[in-house]
């Protein structure tokens, strides 16, 4: 019974703040969660991936690694950046954030191009650069991650994230 008095307590606050929004902000709103869906969807392809990637890194073979890039990580990397890509936002403010997140996914992408590359040719100076580039698709996730978070909350969206 308190589960669901609290349940009741807190659809009565969101639909109370829902209320006090112009029309734009529950457009904006409702684009904001239809995005996250989208986004949730993604994360069975996105869990693999990092799955994947450390099994990569837990490699110390050459060649098992050039084979977990061509036949495992990169193809999963390419579905994901497909399925982000193909994502419609019509709203200003969430197709910015989208964006640092398409970038952060493309850097990712460059990085392992680049890090196969390295691989092949043993090129010990390049991987350092991969690495490198790999670090800066981090810092670009985390700051998609803020952002949607900060959007979310201007919306009254409760965000949660692991």
């Amino acid at each position: 019974m308190k589960k669901f008095l609290t349940f009741l307590c807190a659809a009565v606050i969101a639909l109370s703040l829902f209320g006090c929004m112009s029309p734009e902000e529950k457009q904006t709103q409702e684009g904001l969660l239809d995005y996250i869906n989208e986004i949730n969807a993604l994360e069975t392809d996105i869990n693999l991936f990092y799955d994947q990637l450390q099994q990569l890194g837990n490699t110390s073979d050459t060649a098992a690694a050039i084979a977990m890039l061509d036949e495992d990580i990169l193809p999963t990397l390419g579905t994901i950046n497909d399925s982000i890509n193909a994502i419609n936002i019509e709203d200003e403010k969430i197709a910015e954030v989208h964006q640092e997140m398409v970038d952060a996914w493309g850097q990712m992408q460059t990085a392992l191009d680049q890090m196969h590359q390295c691989l092949e040719t043993d090129d010990l100076n390049g991987a350092d650069s991969a690495f490198s580039q790999i670090d800066e698709a981090e810092t670009g996730f985390e700051t998609f991650a803020e952002d949607l978070q900060a959007l979310c909350n201007d919306y009254n969206i409760d965000l949660k994230m692991e």
